[in-house]
């Protein structure tokens, strides 16, 4: 009986995993090499490249104008503000969604970046800084009298 079943076992195919610093190889003995990619590679720019760099001064601007913004409409919305007070330029509201869009192309680039910047921006947008940052970017725009 043991005749029998060795002469039908399927034949053994042998694997052989390599860890590289990249890429995590699967090799079989009949085919050629099969490269599977590690989850973190493709999202994991250096700290210190000049697009990250860039988006990253971008995202604290438009953080600024945005919290100015809302901090503003809220004033006005409560009464804190008097009601001659203009308004913020409609193109803020622009400014908005590409504050949205620059948190995404971060988390794309490089997600645990992006997690520490959002934190960021979260205690300076709980301080005063951000208001303040956006109020004096915003100082030419505003009308004189």
């Amino acid at each position: 009986m043991s005749n029998l079943l060795r002469e039908h076992d399927p034949p053994s195919i042998h694997l052989e995993f390599v860890w590289d610093e990249k890429h995590l190889e699967l090799r079989r003995t009949n085919s050629g090499v099969i490269k599977f990619s590690r989850m973190g590679d493709i999202a994991s720019a250096p700290l210190h490249s000049t697009s990250l760099l860039i988006l990253t001064i971008a995202f604290f601007i438009t953080s600024a104008l945005t919290v100015f913004d809302r901090r503003l409409t809220q004033a006005i919305k409560r009464g804190d503000v008097s009601p001659d007070e203009p308004s913020p330029p409609f193109w803020l509201g622009f400014v908005y969604y590409v504050h949205w869009g620059i948190g995404i192309a971060l988390l794309v680039i490089n997600w645990k970046y992006a997690l520490l910047v959002f934190v960021v921006k979260l205690i300076l947008a709980f301080l005063p800084v951000l208001e303040i940052t956006g109020n004096v970017m915003m100082a030419p725009f505003k009308p004189r009298r």
